[in-house]
């Protein structure tokens, strides 16, 4: 058998005047596996997320935190550098996750309540946590 094809063995490979050449990537691309279940890791790793619950403030706490609101209101023009920790709700799932900036302030807006930065990032003053800023 193997005599029948023999003559074909030590031939260049066919190159096609149509069709260029394929990677090797996008060879090895043809042989992955197939996934019948399209999406279903992206939807287990959904449901594997972890959200954690809005935490609720205390009076104390919320007065704390106007007082130090206002302190900044008063020295805006300065631009301090605070680290504001804030609660950001999930889109997906309930509840939601916090996190921590340290910027420099732009400005106080009490009319809309909120914290607007140089960079241009807003937080809502109901979604903050806490506020660190070295003169408090």
């Amino acid at each position: 058998m193997s005599e029948k094809y023999e003559d074909m063995l030590y031939l260049d490979p066919p190159v096609s005047k149509v069709h260029r050449k394929m990677s090797i990537q996008d060879r090895a691309a043809q042989f992955m596996p197939f996934s019948a279940l399209t999406g279903y890791e992206d939807l287990i790793r959904e449901s594997s997320r972890l959200t954690h619950r809005r935490i609720e403030l205390s009076e104390t706490e919320i007065e704390e935190l106007r007082y130090k609101l206002e302190f900044l209101h008063e020295h805006e023009k300065e631009k301090p550098l605070i680290k504001v920790q804030y609660f950001i709700h999930d889109l997906k799932k309930s509840g939601g996750s916090y996190q921590t900036v340290e910027k420099h302030l732009h400005r106080i807006d009490d009319i809309e309540k909120k914290i607007i930065f140089k960079d241009r990032t807003i937080i809502q003053f109901d979604e903050i946590i806490s506020i660190e800023y070295e003169d408090f």
